[in-house]
């Protein structure tokens, strides 16, 4: 069975411990000095530049665990970050990680088991407070049955998430909101294909975003729509440029999707490589330049002290902050 617009959604006891992060985060001052809150939190979820990530795997075989970690590596080329997936010579497999683990045995653990295709965001990949050391932070759901169309591309999309970006639809300068078609065409008649999934009436009136992904595969409500679709409230870490259509962070929409179709800013072909502008929004995150690493460095200790030394944070997060904070101090 194949389905058209089957998209990234999080188990539902991830979501619920990032959604209880965001309540929790709301309780904080909105500012730590003169900078805004949301954009410290943003800023902490990137790794450090020049970092080497290490990455794992539960499930599959090394040939498939080979493909993700050449296509992956393409993100490292553009900047300062290494990937490690614990490659070993003699014999030929990559580090793995499991279900039984008490600690953490990499920065990102990749399983295929969940349904769907997902990633943490940056360093919630490892925070205590949203994943355990027994649980994946990234998920290629059906990869071990068969690759499907298009695989490289979304390898690349879940590793830019958890490199820190977000969905670049969701920009909250020049995003889709105003362009996507959220509400059924007047006078629609539920009217579905072999799969269950929504499509055109005898009429040609279209259903809209709300109505599709409410139906199979997603059966989405529509806070998880908005949440997956809707327009970031906030300027984060990594907006450094201008809306960018080609991004890999994008979802391929149909034309449907939008009020102009086709004619649409936020309408384009599917992605499956970086874009230029994705490689140069990854440089400026993670810099090579030893000026520009230091000024990152020195603003993430003032974010943490700050943080750290208010009493205000969940025991686990501020566990793993103090953490972080020890580590820069090496730096």
């Amino acid at each position: 069975m194949e389905y058209e617009y089957l998209f990234e959604v999080y188990p539902d006891e991830i979501q619920a411990r990032l959604e209880a992060q965001e309540r929790f985060a709301r309780n904080l001052p909105s500012n730590v000095g003169e900078t805004g809150l949301e954009f410290v939190i943003e800023t902490l979820k990137r790794w450090d530049p020049g970092q080497k990530l290490t990455i794992a795997f539960n499930g599959g075989n090394a040939a498939l665990h080979k493909k993700i970690a050449d296509t992956a590596t393409e993100w490292s080329r553009h900047c300062n970050l290494q990937f490690d997936f614990g490659f070993n010579q003699a014999t030929g497999e990559f580090r793995r990680w499991s279900t039984n683990d008490s600690e953490f045995k990499a920065d990102i653990r990749i399983g295929f088991d969940k349904p769907g295709f997902w990633s943490l965001v940056g360093t919630d990949s490892r925070n205590a407070a949203v994943v355990d050391a027994f649980e994946a932070s990234m998920n290629f759901g059906g990869f071990l049955t068969g690759l499907p169309t298009a695989w490289a591309g979304t390898v690349l999309h879940e590793f830019g998430h958890a490199l820190g970006f977000h969905h670049e639809h969701q920009h909250p300068v020049g995003g889709c909101d105003l362009d996507f078609r959220w509400e059924d065409s007047p006078g629609y008649i539920p009217s579905v294909d072999q799969f269950g999934q929504f499509i055109p009436d005898v009429n040609g009136n279209r259903p809209g975003i709300y109505t599709v992904l409410g139906g199979p595969p997603n059966r989405w409500p529509q806070w998880k729509v908005d949440h997956n679709l809707r327009q970031l409230r906030n300027s984060h870490a990594f907006m450094v440029s201008a809306f960018d259509p080609k991004s890999i962070m994008k979802y391929h929409f149909g034309d449907w999707m939008f009020r102009d179709g086709t004619s649409s800013h936020c309408f384009s072909q599917r992605n499956n490589v970086l874009s230029d502008k994705d490689k140069a929004g990854a440089a400026v995150a993670y810099p090579h330049d030893q000026n520009e690493m230091a000024t990152i460095v020195e603003e993430k200790k003032v974010f943490l002290k700050t943080l750290v030394s208010g009493n205000k944070l969940q025991p686990e997060v501020q566990k793993s902050y103090e953490i972080r904070l020890e580590s820069l101090e090496e730096i």
